[in-house]
């Protein structure tokens, strides 16, 4: 684990039952740590408030995400702050049996553990706020990049070739089902 993402480990072992609370403040700094080819930003100022309610048996997290995100345009592609808001649930189970289910909102916790990194369910979440669009608000993109694209937009429906004569010919069972059809 990368040494900069240990101050998002929460050691569990030492907690009382109940509920307790985190507070994260997400920036490039923490971004940088999971930059890949399916990032589609690397920068943002984003607020974490963590609650976590550990139970003998399990430990729910509960996360609410506020804040803007640094991205680009997907119509113009010109920088874009982008605001995100949203609230995400965990439950991290314990237990030394690897469990596979349908719901990604369930994980295991290996009863030999004594800390949890909540870093990757923080960056998930992160982008789980993101819109499949993002583009700014009606007249404020790029008007030259806007006209080089639409350069090369489909307008018109291109015209499709002139049936041939083989598609026209049809097998004369069929043909007779057809007039069956026709009939009722």
């Amino acid at each position: 684990m990368k040494e900069n993402l240990k101050k998002y480990n929460i050691s569990f072992v030492g907690l009382k039952e109940g509920i307790h609370g985190y507070s994260y403040k997400i920036g490039k700094e923490f971004f940088t740590n999971f930059i890949n080819a399916d990032s589609v930003f690397e920068d943002g100022n984003v607020d974490v408030e963590l609650q976590l309610e550990k139970s003998s048996t399990m430990l729910v997290l509960m996360f609410s995400i506020n804040g803007t995100l640094n991205v680009e345009c997907d119509v113009c592609i010109d920088p874009l702050v982008l605001n995100i808001s949203n609230e995400f649930r965990q439950i991290c189970k314990f237990s030394d049996e690897a469990f596979i289910g349908s719901d990604d909102e369930v994980t295991a916790i290996p009863l030999s553990d004594y800390e949890i990194n909540v870093s990757r369910f923080i960056y998930e979440f992160i982008h789980l706020c993101i819109p499949a669009k993002m583009t700014h608000e009606d007249g404020g993109c790029n008007d030259k990049v806007k006209d080089i694209v639409s350069q090369y937009l489909l307008t018109e429906k291109p015209e499709l070739e002139p049936q041939s004569k083989e598609s026209e010919d049809v097998d004369p069972r069929w043909a007779t089902l057809k007039e069956l059809k026709n009939k009722n």
